[in-house]
């Protein structure tokens, strides 16, 4: 166990034990601003349905990614992928509110990153570092 793991389960063990930890008003704030926008984002934004190399095929199966390579068309999302993304970005919020409030280092949350692969640029945006290393907070 790390020492931020044994930061952030001291954290929550309180909470869970009717010992309020104590979270400053900012994080709280953040966390509602980063729930808000993912509300905006998934219910009144366009999805970009853009093909091509991009961050999120990261853990995409290989054969979606050849199918829509060659213009196959994409299967209908489900009626609930709204409501999982929504889940994921409320988790994201509330634990990056976690981390911050039991005093772990976290800096360049959502930062703009390009990647360069061969002549093909990729774009997209990291969650967070915690002590300096890039961490995917829904993985984690």
């Amino acid at each position: 166990m790390t020492k931020n793991d044994l930061k952030v389960q001291q954290y929550l063990s309180k909470a869970a034990n009717d010992d309020p930890p104590g979270m400053d008003e900012e994080y709280v704030q953040q966390a509602g601003e980063a729930i808000k926008d993912a509300l905006r984002r998934r219910f009144n934004e366009k999805r970009d349905v853009t093909r091509g190399l991009r961050m999120s095929n990261i853990g995409r199966p290989l054969c979606q990614l050849q199918n829509e390579s060659k213009g196959a068309e994409s299967e209908e999302m489900p009626y609930n992928f709204a409501l999982q993304m929504l889940y994921g970005d409320a988790i994201e919020a509330i634990v990056v509110s976690i981390l911050k409030a039991s005093g772990v280092n976290v800096t360049d949350e959502h930062k703009k990153v390009k990647l360069k692969i061969g002549d093909t640029v990729v774009e997209g945006e990291m969650d967070l570092k915690v002590d300096n290393k890039v961490r995917d907070i829904k993985s984690a």
